[in-house]
């Protein structure tokens, strides 16, 4: 009986100790997180959709939950000139300064598989861009906001 008794004490015991172990490797090294991202673009218009008639909204957008190793992450964004001259496409963003860089990005356009960078874009012409994420496998436990950045050089 005694002998029962201790099995079943070590057997919940041991239970425990797993239940505690999986849960610490969820909080510390399995984490999700939101997300967010904010576009500005004051000469250019950003679309979720190709008829160009779902405009990024001005305070940002909620690209989900994130979790520690995610590899590209991404969506689509469409970039139209609705202006008169042929532009000269640049960014930047803060990830970097936002993340420690403990995130990555990258922004392309795949049609001519070229980064937004020095992209030419002419009048009423529309580019289909992909925005990918990869977040690092030590990258801090928190909730991740930074600012993209979509201009046009002189």
């Amino acid at each position: 009986m005694m002998r029962k008794s201790m099995v079943l004490i070590v057997s919940i015991l041991i239970i425990a100790m797993l239940g505690v172990s999986v849960y610490a490797f969820n909080e510390f090294f399995a984490w999700e997180r939101p997300i967010s991202l904010k576009i500005v673009a004051p000469e250019l218009n950003v679309y979720f959709d190709e008829m160009c008639t779902d405009p990024v909204p001005e305070q940002g957008i909620d690209l989900g939950k994130i979790s520690v190793g995610a590899r590209g992450k991404g969506f689509t964004l469409y970039v139209r000139n609705e202006g008169e001259d042929y532009l000269w496409l640049t960014w930047y963003s803060t990830v970097e300064s936002e993340t420690g860089g403990k995130i990555y990005e990258h922004w392309w356009i795949p049609e001519i598989g070229h980064v937004v960078e020095d992209a030419g874009i002419a009048p009423g012409e529309i580019h289909e861009t992909q925005y990918v994420i990869w977040v690092l496998a030590d990258c801090p436990v928190e909730n991740y906001s930074w600012t993209l950045f979509l201009g046009v050089k002189d």
